[in-house]
């Protein structure tokens, strides 16, 4: 068994920008992607416990320690001025998306990342 997720095989950032444009401005009111822009800045590679508190436990049985996973950040800012932290955590090949998240503090003012979009498949 593994995880599979959106496939986006052969997809550039600004057309993962574009994928999740819709699901970021569901979440956020009053923002919007110019045309040419891509939510994306910053790419990165993470092995499983380093993003093991952003991935529900109930994929923790599909995922062991050397797995690594691939991540795209970005800064988005909302019409209000506010400016918000996007990411998304992908397969290690690049092929799935699995992850559309975003930073917010917590009660406390701590930040946390939030999963807003799970796209993750379990296949056999």
């Amino acid at each position: 068994m593994g995880l599979n997720g959106l496939y986006i095989g052969g997809i550039d950032s600004t057309g993962i920008s574009k994928l999740v444009e819709k699901h970021v401005s569901e979440y956020f009111s009053g923002y919007r992607l110019d045309e040419e822009q891509s939510i994306f800045q910053e790419g990165n590679v993470f092995y499983f416990e380093e993003v093991k508190e952003i991935i529900p436990t109930k994929y923790h049985q599909f995922i062991t320690d050397m797995d690594k996973f691939g991540g795209l950040s970005g800064c988005i800012t909302l019409e209000s001025g506010e400016e918000h932290v996007i990411s998304v955590l992908l397969c290690e090949c690049g092929a799935y998306l699995l992850f559309l998240c975003v930073q917010e503090p917590n009660e406390d003012g701590i930040e946390r990342t939030i999963i807003i979009e799970d796209f993750v498949t379990v296949t056999a």
